[in-house]
């Protein structure tokens, strides 16, 4: 049975309401968080895309620099990971806890976590984030860095969760020379193309578009659309003024 299978129900308990209540909500962004907005909200959109459109009905839980708690007897301990993702668990439930993602709720830890560079958060994402990744059991934790290694060493990096311990995930850059990686918890291959996260089509030999550049396309289809209605329109009040002047002459 596949991680896409599988459905575990949310198990909320009351005893934390509490601990939820008290939380430290007092918490200042990373100087750099304005620089990371768009190409994270570009990578967020862009895996959700790719994992809806292969299975549509997939229950699945998608989160975005949202609180991941990792100790039961203390809520304040937590993490911010960039993007993480849960198969198989009941997103509504999950969304209606305030204090964020509490795994002994949910009944299981995220499956895949990503962590985007930055100057702020690199050195956190390769030690402290990734220690407690591992020690949480989540099974793969991955790294992308738009620089193409100044953060991280490395473009992209994937790992694996080997007996408690990441292990690297095999990255080649076949066949044009940009790094990439599949992911067998997503059941995707993640790929840096110039700077720029793309999912790789093996089959096709071609990479997705990213949301942004969907969303792009889709405008400029509309705008071709309507203009294409509007010549329509236009041609058929000019062939209505024809028949009107010849019906007219025929008088």
């Amino acid at each position: 049975m596949t991680l896409t299978e599988t459905f575990i129900p949310y198990n909320r308990q009351p005893t934390y309401d509490a601990q939820i209540a008290a939380l430290d909500w007092d918490m200042v962004p990373p100087p750099d968080a304005m620089q990371q907005e768009l190409p994270l909200t570009d990578l967020v959109a862009t895996i959700r895309d790719a994992l809806m459109r292969r299975e549509p009905n997939q229950t699945v839980f998608i989160s975005s620099s949202t609180f991941l708690c990792y100790d039961p007897s203390n809520l304040n301990r937590r993490l911010q990971p960039d993007l993480y993702v849960a198969f198989g668990v009941e997103e509504p439930a999950i969304r209606d806890r305030d204090a964020g993602y509490l795994p002994w709720e949910v009944g299981k830890q995220p499956d895949f976590v990503l962590e985007l560079a930055s100057v702020s958060t690199a050195r956190n994402d390769l030690t402290r984030k990734r220690d407690i990744y591992a020690s949480m059991g989540i099974p793969e934790c991955w790294r992308f860095d738009a620089t193409g290694g100044d953060f991280y060493g490395d473009p992209l990096v994937g790992e694996h969760l080997v007996d408690g311990v990441y292990e690297p995930l095999p990255i080649t850059e076949e066949p044009d020379g940009h790094p990439k990686g599949f992911s067998p918890v997503l059941g995707l291959t993640l790929a840096w193309v110039d700077g720029v996260f793309r999912i790789f089509d093996a089959e096709a030999r071609d990479y997705s578009q990213t949301a942004r550049e969907r969303l792009s396309t889709i405008d400029a289809e509309v705008t071709a659309r309507r203009a294409a209605e509007d010549r329509v329109r236009q041609l058929e009040e000019q062939l209505r003024e024809l028949r009107s002047s010849r019906n007219g002459d025929s008088v």
